[in-house]
């Protein structure tokens, strides 16, 4: 074996073949039956979010610095972002491919940061592009369904008149929600902005029967949402000292006096049973919760279960009410409770809570509150329209059986979240756009277009770090309309915004040109050209784009 020569400059190199010709004339395209293609791809936070809010799209520009444009990509498809951004349980964060990584993303944390800073700059909606005029379009309910429904018809230019029995809108987003989740500020700025845009508000009116409002109109939304409470079946639920959920809350919310007394009882699972077990501690009680299934059953949100278990309150599982004990004075002094076991499965696919024989006991109680389900209150449509048990039938058009008449949110079968009330709204208002324009409707959808997923994902263009998340206004016992967390910080949202992967969204980050051997990729205009006569298709770029956006797919 020979030793060898280091070469310590270019005079010591050895003669070498090289052509000085351009190999233009050898076009490797013609070895390979694939080719990259560059396409934005549905990222599977937007396809959890009810309301399709390009999530991956607004992100690149918080992480700019384009505050108020992410804030326009987001109102195009939501017009209430700092509500939605505190109320809404976030389902897309259950989607994000980050979490694969180190922790979802704080998607409804930056929501709330550009909801807020477009209140207080004073950023405006689009105005409708034309004035369609004509009758206007009767919508019944300010709630999100109502207020999303309104937004949809009003950027197509239709007049729109929505009617409110309460002295405000918001429907529930206002009788419903505490102020220390939502404060009524922001609530009514963002209404302001659709009153801006030509959404005309009735407030104050009761509507009693359907055909007072569908005279002279285009058409009607129903969003009157589910204001009754479920009956309790439980004896001595007459007396004083008991509520029902929905009314403790109007209530309180409206600043009327509460009077619980010092030891509160909340019966239900949900969370309107921890928004006012969470309430009720504001008001200098001692609150315990009684639930007749398991924690992992409860249908509230865990971050709500977490919050009010910090703030105190005490959690009882596979409990239910058997009676209340009424005091000689007429009012609740305790309620008898009874252990439950797990039995066979429901139609809801959980096992059904069993009582445990001799299992009985009693706790002391001065209010008891039943947040035990709303239902919907139908009486105005006089038995006319079709239900699907207690609720509205509706088509895939959002159109009950009564022509002309739409309907959307909790009075639909479905889920009862804001988003997925907002997006109904939005739905049926476009559904009317195609029938008011003679327009073929939309063919039902084939397959659903598949998200990027982890495996899509190259990691290693990403560097751990921590979710941001707002501060915590710590507070011993908490008090008054208060928020619980503050806002995300520029600072914070920049960080944050940061650590979004942009699934499937091209951010023009030069790495499949980069890293082409045959130099076949280049950038021309906003988007990333392929010499064709070039490329042979081996991959490289697909491999190495970050974010999923680049696949191989068959020539033409």
């Amino acid at each position: 074996m020979g030793s060898r020569k280091i070469i310590t400059s270019s005079k010591e190199l050895p003669p070498v073949s090289m052509s000085i010709a351009d190999m233009e004339w050898n076009k490797t395209g013609n070895w390979t039956f694939l080719k990259p293609v560059h396409r934005d791809r549905l990222a599977p936070c937007t396809m959890e979010c009810p309301l399709s809010v390009p999530i991956n799209r607004f992100m690149h520009l918080v992480r700019e610095g384009s505050y108020e444009q992410a804030w326009k990509l987001i109102v195009a498809a939501n017009p209430l972002p700092a509500v939605t951004g505190r109320v809404c349980y976030h389902s897309c964060e259950g989607g994000c491919n980050r979490d694969e990584f180190d922790e979802a993303l704080n998607i409804h944390g930056i929501e709330r940061f550009l909801g807020d800073a477009a209140i207080g700059a004073g950023w405006e909606l689009e105005p409708p592009k034309e004035e369609l005029g004509g009758p206007p379009v009767a919508v019944l309910g300010s709630g999100p369904a109502g207020l999303g429904c309104a937004f949809g018809l009003r950027r197509n230019g239709y007049p729109v008149i929505v009617y409110e029995r309460e002295t405000s809108p918001g429907g529930m987003l206002r009788v419903g929600v505490p102020q220390f989740r939502m404060p009524r500020k922001l609530l009514d700025a963002e209404i302001a902005r659709l009153e801006k845009i030509g959404v005309e508000f009735r407030c104050g009116e009761q509507i009693d029967d359907l055909e007072r409002v569908s005279r002279g109109v285009r058409a009607v939304f129903l969003a009157s949402g589910a204001h009754g409470s479920s009956d309790p079946q439980v004896e001595g639920a007459d007396c004083d000292g008991i509520y029902f959920g929905l009314e403790f809350l109007k209530k309180y919310n409206s600043a009327a006096a509460v009077e619980t007394g010092s030891r509160v009882a909340v019966v239900g699972g949900g969370n309107t049973a921890l928004d006012v077990a969470r309430a009720s501690v504001r008001l200098g009680a001692k609150v315990d919760l009684y639930y007749r299934r398991t924690e992992e059953e409860m249908p509230a949100h865990p971050e709500e279960l977490d919050e009010a278990r910090r703030e105190g309150v005490g959690f009882h599982f596979q409990v239910a009410p058997a009676g209340i004990d009424v005091g000689s004075n007429g009012h609740a002094q305790a309620v008898s409770l009874i252990r439950m076991r797990q039995g066979e499965k429901d139609e809801s696919g959980r096992a059904r809570p069993v009582p445990v024989e001799g299992s009985g006991f009693k706790v002391d109680a001065s209010s008891v509150v039943f947040a035990i389900g709303e239902q919907p209150e139908l009486g105005y449509l006089r038995g006319k329209a079709h239900r699907e048990g207690n609720r509205l039938a509706v088509d895939a058009l959002c159109r009950t059986s009564i022509p002309g008449v739409f309907a959307g949110g909790d009075i639909i079968p479905g889920e009862n979240s804001v988003s997925h009330a907002l997006a109904d709204g939005i739905a049926a208002a476009g559904n009317m756009h195609l029938i008011f324009q003679n327009s073929r409707p939309p063919a039902e959808k084939g397959e659903t277009e598949k998200p990027v997923e982890p495996g899509m994902i190259n990691f290693d263009y990403f560097d751990t770090a921590p979710r941001q998340n707002g501060k915590l206004i710590q507070e011993k016992t908490p008090k008054g309309s208060r928020e619980v967390e503050a806002t995300l910080t520029e600072k914070q949202a920049q960080e944050e915004s940061s650590r979004c992967f942009n699934c499937g969204s091209c951010v023009d980050c030069d790495t499949c040109l980069v890293f082409c051997p045959d130099l076949a990729i280049y950038f021309q205009g906003d988007k990333y050209m392929v010499k064709a006569d070039y490329c042979k298709g081996c991959g490289i770029c697909a491999e190495e784009c970050p974010r999923g956006v680049i696949s191989m797919e068959k020539k033409d």
